[in-house]
């Protein structure tokens, strides 16, 4: 198992380095932060990642090969889409380019998990659920046939109902992508949605063999390690024999203090 965590702000980057403003530099020296505070790994979101230039997606590429720059993961997967229902056929479309664009860049960068979250982009409407969750399924398939052929991966993300009003358990998300059955989707599971849905710790049991990655918060989404849930959520993922990565989404007032305590729990939790 390894720990990661999402990238923070410039302002925490670049406290005591010079910022030359560039979107390339941000992730140098974000994921060498990350790594220097005891991250195996770094999560990155796609607004951020959006914001680099096709140049410097292949400067990093050619420079950080085969996924060394160290990002597992991204999340907000439909960031700049509010609603991904109801839309005509024309911009529809558009949406699903939009997509293999980002498919294609996440393969570039060596990034392993697409997240689908994006809660308020997926929620349904009023009185087109059917609707609305056909039109679900058929963007998980279309994202499987983006990434068929690339070493990229969707995970879906379980969200509680004070998110949205679709995917709101991993018993759910996980009966989803087993029925699909598709190859290049699969699970996520994040402790915080988890202990506001109340969910058993069975759950991760029952998906364990399309389980791929993983969100760690406590249950009041502060640092991991000041509730008894996430220790919980830690143990059973040894118990299943969980080998992938534990990203770390959270509140963190003090970055840099935080990452301190966090680690170490992590790290001698997963021991």
């Amino acid at each position: 198992m390894k720990i990661a965590c999402c990238l923070p702000g410039r302002e925490i980057i670049f406290k005591n380095k010079e910022d030359d403003g560039s979107q390339y530099t941000y992730y140098v020296e974000g994921c060498k932060l990350m790594r220097e505070l005891g991250y195996d790994y770094s999560e990155t979101n796609m607004a951020n990642l959006l914001m680099l230039s096709d140049e410097d997606v292949d400067r990093l590429s050619a420079e950080y090969p085969d996924g060394s720059l160290g990002l597992c993961s991204v999340n907000g997967f439909l960031h700049g889409w509010n609603d991904m229902n109801g839309l005509d056929e024309d911009t529809k479309a558009e949406f699903y380019a939009h997509i293999e664009r980002i498919v294609e860049r996440t393969e570039k960068l060596g990034i392993p998990y697409i997240v689908f979250g994006s809660g308020y982009s997926r929620r349904m409407r009023e009185g087109h659920f059917e609707e609305d969750d056909a039109s679900v399924e058929d963007f998980i398939r279309h994202v499987n046939r983006c990434c068929q052929g690339k070493k990229v991966v969707c995970v879906i993300e379980p969200l509680n109902k004070k998110e949205t009003n679709w995917g709101n358990s991993v018993d759910f998300c996980g009966k989803l992508v087993k029925r699909l059955d598709l190859p290049k989707i699969r699970l996520l599971a994040d402790s915080y949605h988890m202990a506001q849905e109340n969910e058993p710790m069975s759950v991760l049991e029952d998906n364990k063999d399309i389980l791929l990655h993983c969100h760690i918060a406590a249950a009041d989404r502060n640092i991991p390690g000041t509730s008894q849930y996430e220790k919980d959520f830690i143990d059973t993922l040894k118990k299943i024999g969980y080998d992938g990565a534990v990203s770390v989404e959270c509140h963190q007032p003090d970055f840099l203090a935080d990452a301190e305590k966090i680690v170490k729990f992590l790290r001698e939790a997963i021991a």
